[in-house]
């Protein structure tokens, strides 16, 4: 009787200590399953950053061109001006005068391309919604200001970044995300919250620190 009393609670032993083993086992498919997805997500923001990179370098070239064919249309009107503004001086025509003042004067007051590219992030977050965007040609096209144009952007939910900043904020991104503190895809909103916090802790630290010295 003993005997079997020994072997039934070595059995419940080696029971309890399988499913010990296969709950440790689970635990650890989990938080291999969990890093596994934080790294993934990193490498995508990682690539995102990338592209972009590249994006904001092919916009520029386009602002460059056009600033350099609007600089060539300045360049034939003023001659263009200049040579009506001739014509008009020796002629006691007022019309005509009158026509080519404003042939000389319009160069003059247009405004040439500017080349402000910026990364917006709209409301879809990182890593959908991110683009790199020619502020100028909207200003352009829209016959508004840049400032104007921003601030339509900014109403509209989008974040607006220079290139190097967006790039620091991908590095934010990433520790938070490894952190498990953020996860794809992140809102304006949830950025703005973090780079806050950050902020915050910044501050905090420079406090202890002058309080030290």
């Amino acid at each position: 009787m003993t005997t079997n009393n020994n072997s039934l609670k070595d059995l419940r032993a080696r029971a309890a200590n399988l499913v010990s083993a296969a709950g440790s086992l689970a635990t650890q498919f989990q938080e291999e399953e969990v890093r596994l997805k934080r790294g993934d997500e990193v490498t995508r923001i990682h690539a995102l950053r990338a592209a972009i990179i590249r994006d904001i370098k092919s916009v520029r070239f386009e602002e460059t061109r056009a600033g350099y064919s609007h600089s060539q249309a300045r360049a034939f009107n003023n001659l263009v001006g200049l040579g009506a503004a001739l014509a008009a001086k020796a002629s006691n025509n007022d019309g005509f005068r009158e026509i080519s003042d404003n042939l000389f004067e319009r160069p003059a007051n247009s405004k040439a391309p500017s080349g402000t590219v910026l990364v917006r992030i709209g409301p879809g977050g990182v890593p959908q919604d991110v683009h790199a965007v020619s502020v100028s040609y909207l200003a352009r096209e829209s016959g508004q200001d840049e400032f104007r144009v921003m601030e339509e952007l900014k109403k509209a939910q989008n974040l607006l970044l220079d290139g190097e900043k967006f790039s620091d904020l991908i590095d934010r991104l990433a520790d938070e995300i490894l952190h498990g503190t953020l996860s794809l895809p992140i809102s304006p909103r949830a950025i703005l919250q973090m780079q806050t916090r950050l902020d915050q802790v910044q501050i905090t630290q420079r406090v202890l620190i002058s309080q030290a010295d």
